[in-house]
C-alpha cells in the first residue's frame, strides 16, 4: 500500500511512518520545519499535493493528515492561524487526496465531544466544548458531507514508552526525576493509548479500506491522578501527587472531564488488541533503566 503521511515528524505521525514502513508499505512522510533527512518538505497551509508530488502516484494510495496545532490554548488563543492549518488546510489536502484518486484519512479527537457522558461511540452528537474540539468537529462534518468515503478516526489521549519522546510519561519522569509533585487535572477521565497502538489501528483500518468513523482507544480508563499513582508505583522514592482543577491550573481553555472512547466497533473489524498501561509504563521504565536521562 502507497501511504503519504503528511505531518510526520510529530508524536503521531513519527510513529505512523515508522510501523508503515515495518509492515512494508511504500511510505512518504512529510515535514515542514524539522530537519529530518527521511522526511520531504511540505507546507500544508501553503502547498498543493498536485504542485508538489508526482500526481500519477496518489492512485489507490493512502494520504493520512496528521499535521494540526494540537495545543488546546493555542487554539483559543489564536484561533485564525490554527482555524487555518486545522481545518481550512486539512479540508483541502483531502479533497486534493481524493480528486487525484487517493484515500483521504482525517484524525480527529475525543474532543469533539462534550465529556459529560462516561464513554462515547462513534454515533454519539458532537458537543466540543473548546476551540480545537470546534475544529475537529467542523472538519468531520464537512467529511462526511463531502467525502463520505473518507476514513475518520479519533484518538484520545497518547502516550509512549520511550523517555526520549516528549509525551505525559516523560514529563512525569522528569518531574519525578527532579523529586517534584506530580500536578494532575483533577477529576478528569480518559483513556491513554500507547502511540504504536494508536498508528497500528489507524494502518489496520487504512489495510481493510474502512470508511466512515472509528474510534482507536484503549479500553481501559483512569483518572489523572489514578494513573499518576500507578505510574509512581513503578518507581521508587514516590513523589506527592497534586490534583488541581482547570481554573488552578490556568488553562485557557475547557478540557472536557471525560473524554474516553469506545473503541470496540475498531476491534470488531481489525481484531485490535491494545497495551495496558501497566504494561506500557513497565516498558518506559526497562527503557530509563537502560538508558538513563
Amino acid at each position: 500500500m502507497k501511504i503519504l503521511i503528511v505531518g510526520a515528524s510529530g508524536f503521531v505521525g513519527g510513529h505512523l511512518i515508522e510501523i508503515a514502513r515495518a509492515r512494508g508499505h511504500e511510505v512518504i512522510g512529510t515535514q515542514r520545519s524539522a530537519q529530518r533527512n527521511d522526511l520531504v518538505h511540505f507546507d500544508l497551509v501553503e502547498q498543493r499535493l498536485g504542485e508538489t508530488f508526482d500526481r500519477g502516484w496518489f492512485q489507490s494510495a493512502v494520504v493520512i493528515a496528521c499535521a494540526a496545532i494540537q495545543q488546546i490554548d493555542q487554539c483559543r488563543q489564536d484561533p485564525i492561524a490554527s482555524r487555518r492549518l486545522n481545518v481550512e488546510a486539512t479540508e483541502r489536502l483531502l479533497v486534493d487526496a481524493a480528486e487525484l484518486g487517493a484515500q483521504p484519512v482525517f484524525i480527529s479527537s475525543s474532543f469533539v465531544f462534550s465529556g459529560t457522558d462516561a464513554s462515547y461511540r462513534e454515533s454519539a452528537p458532537r458537543r466540543p466544548i473548546n476551540a480545537y474540539g470546534e475544529q475537529k468537529a467542523a472538519t468531520e462534518q464537512f467529511l462526511e458531507e463531502n467525502l463520505p468515503n473518507s476514513l475518520r478516526v479519533r484518538f484520545d489521549k497518547t502516550v509512549g514508552d520511550r523517555p526520549t519522546e516528549k509525551h505525559l510519561f516523560s514529563e512525569w519522569y522528569g518531574w519525578w526525576h527532579k523529586r517534584q509533585p506530580l500536578r494532575c487535572i483533577a477529576d478528569q477521565r480518559f483513556a491513554p493509548t500507547l502511540v504504536d497502538d494508536a498508528a497500528l489501528g489507524l494502518l489496520l483500518a487504512c489495510e481493510q479500506q474502512l470508511v466512515g468513523t472509528y474510534h482507536i482507544a484503549n479500553p481501559e480508563s483512569f483518572t489523572r491522578a489514578e494513573l499518576a499513582d500507578l505510574f509512581l508505583r513503578h518507581f521508587g522514592d514516590p513523589v506527592p501527587i497534586i490534583c488541581k482543577t482547570q481554573a488552578e491550573l490556568g488553562f485557557l481553555d475547557l478540557r472536557p472531564p471525560c473524554s474516553v472512547l469506545d473503541s470496540s466497533k475498531l476491534c470488531a473489524a481489525t481484531e485490535m488488541k491494545f497495551t495496558a498501561m501497566r504494561e506500557t509504563i513497565e516498558r518506559f521504565r526497562a527503557a530509563v533503566e537502560k538508558h538513563p536521562l
